[in-house]
């Protein structure tokens, strides 16, 4: 049987410190941190249903410790919770007691739930904000579940994270280049607040973005550029695939 405990990490850039173009980057300047996501490749479905407390336990004691020993200062590491997850005694406990609190993001993940479950996880994720974990909207713009600008008004955020099928629409349609336009200024009308685009693929995909207002990247670009190597030893040395 194989690890539950696979998994890689996914480098967020800034705009704001690149160059003129991605092919300028440097690792150093440009990461705001890494995505951990479950499983080498993919992210596969968690079976049984609940076996997700033994992954988060090996991430939050063992390896995003090693991260952040690892990754200069102002890189952060970003992880997904979902309402259910950050309501489980044992998640609470691993996330508000992490030593390592001003390093993390709370990736705060689009599921169906119901209101009541919805309102005690803004409380929470609300809770994390105060005492320095910052939170991340994530799944912004999917038209579908619980809406992120819901979410938002709930908590506030640290960061906004769009959809990357906005992307994908925006490539083609102006109306989903004005709705990637329109999400930048809603997250810039929140103090502080930063906004992600996922699922950047390709180099017109990053003047895509950033011509839309995107304060920062995620996608398959990342990797084309080579700019996944200052932690590569942890993508690698992800587990075995769940």
């Amino acid at each position: 049987m194989s690890e539950p405990s696979a998994f890689r990490a996914e480098p967020i850039l800034s705009f704001a410190l690149d160059g003129s173009s991605p092919e300028q980057a440097t690792v150093p300047t440009t990461v705001l941190g890494y995505e951990i996501l479950r499983g080498r490749r993919r992210c596969p479905i968690w079976r049984p249903a609940r076996n997700w407390r033994a992954w988060y336990l090996a991430m939050m004691t063992r390896h995003i410790p090693e991260m952040v020993r690892a990754l200069p200062s102002g890189q952060r590491i970003f992880i997904n919770l979902s309402s259910a997850q950050i309501l489980d005694p044992t998640i609470q406990a691993l996330v508000t007691a992490c030593p390592y609190a001003d390093r993390l993001v709370v990736e705060w993940i689009e599921t169906p739930v119901h209101r009541r479950t919805l309102m005690a996880a803004a409380r929470l994720f609300g809770h994390l904000r105060e005492v320095g974990v910052q939170v991340a909207i994530d799944d912004v713009g999917t038209g579908h579940g619980q809406d992120g600008f819901g979410r938002l008004s709930l908590t506030g955020a640290d960061y906004l994270k769009v959809d990357g099928r906005v992307l994908i629409r925006a490539r083609r349609h102006k109306a989903a280049r004005a709705t990637l336009r329109a999400l930048a200024a809603a997250a810039h009308d929140a103090p502080g607040t930063l906004l992600i685009v996922e699922w950047v693929e390709t180099i017109a995909d990053w003047h895509l973005a950033r011509d839309c207002g995107a304060d920062a990247w995620q996608g398959f670009l990342s990797r084309d550029l080579g700019l996944n190597c200052s932690i590569n030893g942890f993508t690698k040395g992800g587990m075995d695939e769940a």
